[in-house]
């Protein structure tokens, strides 16, 4: 959807007043905030559990419904997410960055268009373009003089409200209106686009959001078992689902003990999930309050200069390898988003296992 901004002015306007007034009514987004509306290109609007494999290269995050405003699951990023006319939005709202990222923006926009503006506490933004895997436009620091991409004439007829907002100094901005010139500006920019409108409506209801566990490394590599190890994931895929799910299981039995992680808790979880059942709420809550307990006191990457030599982190790791496990173990077994944790947490120790369980598969 194109919109030629010299001729609109009026819309133009109206879009950016709208956000500006929607800005001062939410202050707490004027300090961090990333919004993505991706456009599928096809004919049919991708499922959750496609969304969220393209979100995390692969992975399986855990899915809740959260108030938008006051979510607080520090260190695990919340990525809420919506659906309208054809149109995925996501949305970050506590200044964390993880769908503005370089990788995910390459992953989301694999077999789409995605648009992104995002901006953080300290004051940095920007604003991203992305389609079938490469960036078109990116504009750090949402100053169009640094403009980048592949292809920086892609959105020459709705980029006009940024053009407009970079002639605002911002170091003399004496209103709201002139100091958050760029985001509102920004934030037009994606609805002209794309014709999604980020609203009142949006904010204050709960949303169903992806819970994004810590990255294994920046920049961001994904979760997807078969990037690491195509020949075991594809193995697992052909297994039937009573040996997959024996091997999850093995996996919170191995990692549980070598990493002196809660048997009682596991035990539990595990009797839920063994005959196919989803893992049970209160298991849930229990093993994502540890998980950020833990993750709190390793915070950052997982992997990390003498990450082998650091017990929290390699714990950290054992832990996210089996809370996964125990999930994907009661939802089909088809993904194993534990296994590349769990060759994290085992290190050396990860090529035994690795042999225990292609035996597993031969036995099953």
């Amino acid at each position: 959807m194109k919109t030629d901004w010299k001729e609109n002015k009026v819309e133009l306007h109206e879009a950016s007043d709208h956000y500006l007034q929607l800005l001062e009514q939410h202050r707490w987004l004027g300090n961090g905030l990333s919004w993505t509306v991706i456009q599928p290109v096809g004919d049919s609007t991708p499922s959750i559990h496609e969304i969220s494999s393209r979100l995390t290269g692969g992975g399986n995050p855990e899915v809740r419904k959260i108030e938008v405003q006051g979510q607080d699951l520090y260190p695990m990023e919340v990525v809420f997410f919506g659906q309208c006319n054809g149109l995925i939005i996501l949305l970050q709202t506590d200044g964390g960055s993880y769908a503005s990222s370089p990788e995910v923006m390459h992953w989301l926009s694999e077999d789409a268009r995605v648009w992104n503006v995002s901006w953080q506490t300290n004051g940095s933004g920007k604003f991203s373009h992305a389609v079938y895997g490469q960036t078109l436009v990116r504009v750090p620091e949402l100053n169009m003089g640094n403009i980048t991409g592949t292809d920086i004439g892609a959105l020459v007829d709705e980029i006009g409200p940024m053009q407009q907002a970079a002639a605002v100094d911002l170091t003399e901005a004496a209103t709201l209106k002139e100091a958050w010139a760029r985001k509102t500006a920004a934030m037009a920019v994606v609805e002209l686009s794309t014709g999604m409108r980020l609203d009142e409506e949006w904010l204050s209801n709960p949303r169903s959001a992806f819970i994004i566990d810590q990255p294994i490394r920046v920049p961001l590599e994904p979760l997807a078992f078969g990037h690491f190890d195509p020949d075991l994931d594809s193995r697992l895929r052909l297994a039937p689902e009573a040996v997959r799910r024996k091997v999850l299981l093995l996996v919170v039995q191995h990692l549980s003990g070598t990493h002196n992680i809660d048997s009682e808790l596991f035990a539990s979880a595990m009797e839920e999930v063994r005959h196919g059942d989803p893992l049970g709420q209160q298991s849930r809550e229990d093993l994502l309050d540890a998980q950020i307990e833990w993750g709190e006191e390793a915070a950052g990457p997982l992997v990390q200069e003498g990450f082998e030599s650091d017990p929290a982190r390699l714990r950290l790791a054992a832990l996210m390898a089996v809370r996964h496990a125990l999930i994907e173990a009661g939802d089909q077994a088809d993904r194993f988003q534990s296994l590349t944790y769990a060759r994290h947490a085992l290190g050396s120790e990860w090529p035994p296992f690795r042999a225990t369980i292609r035996a597993s598969l031969r036995l099953g």
